[in-house]
């Protein structure tokens, strides 16, 4: 099976292949909208949530030798693990905040680099933002012998501090997700399953160990939550004065249990090399 390059539709909207122009229009508004909440997402989304999310990857990769590329590399969350990394993103505003001493603003699907120039690529959290998630992982293995990938699993577990979130955007503004939201969570389903990531590494021609795992994100706090769930790109501009979106939800918040606070993140995680 490959996964992501068939046309179809799927809840409105569009499965695209690899330079259409859907699949390009489907791009530059998830760029775009990284770009534009960059400043405040780069603030709050490392330190309080993606430096936990990353585990699972990094314990699966081992110990690494040699440069890594970091595709989708945003901010540098995966990153930061690595010492010899080369950071590549499509939206430049992630890339300005992102740490590495080489950063490539670039479409994952033509990787300008040549075949082999890494030993390792990692994609955390890229693959449910691609239009075509088979050509990225293809070029992944272009250039390099080793691929890990981390996704979120699907459907997605309930976790009471986020559904408060997206109740309060709903009565606030009668819907929970921007419009690159929505983009971002139909690509999201499509490889939301070990299914999935493994018909991703294995069509080209690598052997995949795939597994469903959990991150354990402590609770940050109320503040510091909210800093990171309303500057998401799927999210964030869907409120123009959210001061009192943001005391409406923290009153919420600080009535759940504590046992309700912590999020067992539920995640896919591949590593795929070549045979």
């Amino acid at each position: 099976m490959v996964v992501g390059t068939g046309p179809g539709r799927d809840r409105g909207v569009g499965f695209w292949v690899s330079g259409s122009e859907a699949g390009r229009r489907a791009k530059r508004s998830v760029a775009t909208a990284y770009d534009e909440s960059a400043d405040s997402f780069a603030d709050a989304a490392d330190r309080h949530v993606y430096r936990h999310l990353g585990r699972p990857l990094f314990d699966a990769l081992g110990v690494v030798h040699g440069p890594v590329l970091d595709l989708a590399a945003g901010t540098g969350a995966a990153g930061r693990h690595f010492t010899d990394v080369v950071a590549l993103d499509l939206s430049a505003g992630q890339l300005r905040h992102n740490p590495a001493r080489r950063r490539v603003c670039a479409d994952a699907e033509r990787l300008p680099f040549r075949d082999s120039a890494f030993a390792t690529a990692v994609c955390l959290f890229g693959i449910n933002h691609f239009p075509d998630p088979a050509t990225a992982v293809r070029e992944m293995a272009r250039v390099s012998p080793v691929v890990g990938l981390t996704t979120w699993a699907r459907p997605e577990p309930s976790f009471a501090p986020k559904q408060v979130v997206l109740d309060a955007l709903a009565r606030h503004t009668g819907r929970t997700r921007s419009p690159a939201g929505e983009i971002i969570d139909v690509l999201g389903e499509r490889v939301g399953s070990v299914e999935a990531v493994r018909a991703l590494l294995e069509t080209v021609g690598l052997e995949a160990v795939v597994h469903p795992a959990t991150a354990l994100v402590p609770w940050p706090g109320i503040e510091p939550f909210l800093d990171y769930r309303l500057s998401m790109a799927s999210t964030a501009g869907l409120v123009t004065d959210a001061t009192a979106l943001r005391r409406e939800i923290a009153a919420v918040l600080a009535t759940l249990p504590e046992s309700e606070l912590d999020w067992d993140a539920a995640l896919i995680v591949g590593v795929g090399r070549r045979r």
